[in-house]
């Protein structure tokens, strides 16, 4: 189990990185360039969704990181939020490589 909780811990630093670079992606996006053209609902509904986002991702970075133990345990609560986490990040991944222009 030491090991699991050791790789959660290690999860949690990536999702903390993918947090921060939510930061940075508006400017090297241009964001502010880019929503400029789209009518102001669109630009509102855009920007929500962005944080709600990047909420989510930090939620479940505090989850990994303040209750690895737990979810390594494979008991009730813990492994619920741990599959919950897995299916999140595996339905995630797909959508990134998949469905966005790389250029």
């Amino acid at each position: 189990m030491r090991i699991l909780t050791l790789a959660l811990r290690v999860a949690g630093g990536l999702q903390l990185a993918i947090t921060f670079a939510n930061f940075v992606l508006p400017a090297k996006l241009k964001y502010r360039e880019n929503l400029v053209r789209v009518s102001p609902i669109i630009r509102q509904i855009f920007i929500v969704h962005s944080a709600y986002i990047v909420g989510v991702v930090l939620l479940l970075v505090t989850i990994t990181f303040a209750f690895a133990p737990e979810l390594a345990s494979g008991r009730g609560l813990g492994r619920f939020l741990a599959a919950a986490i897995a299916v999140f990040w595996t339905c995630r991944l797909p959508v990134q490589l998949l469905c966005y222009d790389a250029a």
